[in-house]
């Protein structure tokens, strides 16, 4: 499975913090295995353990929602 921007996200934001997979799977609440498979893309993370991973790390999760056909912003 390919990467997504997600999983490099991750994966680029625990290292900027300088953790270990061990570490932020401490911090997190989450395996390493299932660390490893988020950053990798092997299975997607549900929001949920996105925002304790996120948070883990220092950042903040914001997610916003939208109608497509009325508020979406244009995609070129």
């Amino acid at each position: 499975m390919s990467q997504s921007p997600l999983n490099r996200q991750l994966r680029d934001a625990r290292e900027a913090a300088g953790l270990s997979i061990s570490e932020l799977a401490r911090r997190s609440g989450t395996s390493r295995a299932a660390i490893h498979s988020y950053e990798t893309g092997t299975v997607s993370p549900s929001l949920h353990t996105t925002q304790r991973i996120l948070t883990a790390i220092g950042y903040t999760l914001t997610v916003r929602a939208f109608k497509p056909e009325m508020d979406a912003p244009e995609r070129n």
